[in-house]
């Protein structure tokens, strides 16, 4: 993996990560409905760190800060951001050649997806891509239950 493959990769990630406009509480909670095999207890722990990631997003918004400089692995696992944003950045690193940038092959921006989405954690692999981790997860996952 070369040197410049990694700085493009970065940059559609910092990128998305810096255009998210969190959704109200509500909605976050409408599409990341309570799994069954979730206690009452998750569930409120989930809602409340959404709620603090989403205050201190809008802080940082209003004070002119991008959020890729302020938050890390900690706000996109409380915002679930890199499930919606991990499309994106495919996208934007498969079409570099269009904007005249050297193109990325798919190995290689696939390579890369993969990793950061590790270090998100399995839970956030598993809504990312339902076919990881035990056969249980994938099927809630399939059926929306992310």
């Amino acid at each position: 993996l070369d040197r410049a493959a990694l700085l493009a990769t970065a940059k559609a990630v910092l990128t998305a990560v810096s255009a998210y406009d969190p959704p109200s509480e509500s909605e976050w909670a409408a599409r990341h409905p309570q799994l069954e095999t979730d206690t009452a207890l998750r569930r409120l722990d989930d809602l409340a760190e959404f709620r603090v990631a989403r205050a201190m997003a809008e802080h940082g918004k209003k004070s002119g800060v991008k959020l890729s400089k302020i938050f890390g692995r900690r706000f996109l696992r409380a915002t679930r951001l890199w499930e919606a944003a991990r499309p994106r950045v495919e996208s934007e690193l498969l079409d570099r050649g269009e904007a005249g940038l050297p193109k990325l092959d798919q190995a290689t921006v696939q390579y890369v997806l993969e990793k950061w989405t590790g270090v998100l954690g399995d839970d956030v692999a598993q809504a990312v891509d339902p076919a990881r981790g035990d056969p249980a997860a994938a099927n809630e996952d399939a059926t929306g239950d992310t």
